[in-house]
């Protein structure tokens, strides 16, 4: 099996593993009544989990065994410039407001088919909390999962073609969540983080902007808590959402020209990606994919 495969499975399993034991010991069905600490512990000892996994697959290859040789081989050692910095900030804005009002419509969606998300939506009442949030939802997944999916396993995919890759990796990235709201959106940022790591030849891009996303997600559900005059992102009619959104997705394509680096090398393959030796990637599609369908059961 490639590492990729090992990876993924192996996160997902202790994704699987870790969940199940925090819904024991807490109310996890209802995230405003398991309470911020808990939920920020949980997701700590999740991606120090999910990093460690990384870390020993990775070494797995004669090519990544050291720190210094994986810096090299997933392009950490890239040099970011000032206008880079400030773009990626910028499209992580744009993204999380590009693509609310597609997933609150795709959470409608799914609401008609039965599915439900169940509880209140979780409160983050103070600094503190605030702080320990973007540490553990923002800071580490951007970290961790753009290791693993635009580290990892977008470079092993590399051997199918540039979109294939792109598109395979992202469609890994979406579903590893198993969380029917967020499939579409996931989806979405899958594309665009590996976009900007196959424009750029930069990593650490791809974790700017993952970062920006989650904690401008994070300071907006701060602030409604705190503001005496909270603004509601999706206010606007079913027409003017979607014209909005398709804006945003305009503006966005039209961004990921500006990371367009002559010096990021990719050496593409054409194998087709249904073959043999692959049949790794589909069974973890097939895992992820079963363990999607579930949470309409639970």
């Amino acid at each position: 099996m490639k590492r990729g495969t090992i990876c993924f499975l192996l996160v997902i399993g202790a994704s699987l593993v870790l969940s199940t034991i925090f819904r024991v010991i807490t109310d996890a069905n209802d995230i405003a009544r398991t309470g911020v600490w808990a939920m920020v512990i949980f997701a700590t000892i999740q991606y120090t989990t999910f990093f460690l996994i990384f870390f020993f697959v990775a070494r797995m290859d004669a090519a990544t065994r050291t720190p210094q040789q994986m810096i090299r081989e997933y392009r950490l050692d890239k040099r970011i410039t000032a206008h880079e910095i400030f773009s990626s900030i910028l499209l992580g804005a744009i993204c999380i407001a590009t693509f609310l009002f597609v997933q609150t419509s795709f959470i409608n969606i799914l609401e008609l088919v039965g599915w439900s998300s169940g509880g209140d939506p979780l409160v983050i009442d103070t600094w503190a909390q605030y702080i320990a949030m973007m540490f553990a939802f923002a800071l580490l997944p951007s970290i961790v999962e753009e290791l693993v999916f635009r580290g990892l396993i977008l470079t092993e995919l590399k051997k199918y073609g540039k979109w294939p890759a792109i598109i395979a990796s992202a469609a890994l990235f979406s579903i590893f969540h198993v969380n029917p709201a967020q499939t579409v959106h996931q989806f979405a940022l899958g594309l665009i983080f590996a976009i900007i790591v196959v424009y750029s030849g930069k990593l650490i891009l791809a974790m700017l902007v993952h970062f920006v996303n989650n904690a401008i997600v994070i300071t907006y559900t701060f602030a409604m808590e705190n503001s005496e005059f909270p603004i509601a992102w999706t206010g606007f009619d079913t027409a003017t959402g979607w014209i909005l959104a398709i804006l945003g997705i305009a503006v966005i394509w039209a961004m990921l020209a500006l990371f367009k680096r002559p010096d990021a090398k990719w050496q593409w393959g054409n194998k087709k990606f249904v073959e043999s030796d692959n049949m790794g990637y589909l069974i973890c599609m097939v895992v992820a994919g079963a363990l999607w369908i579930s949470t309409f059961f639970i």
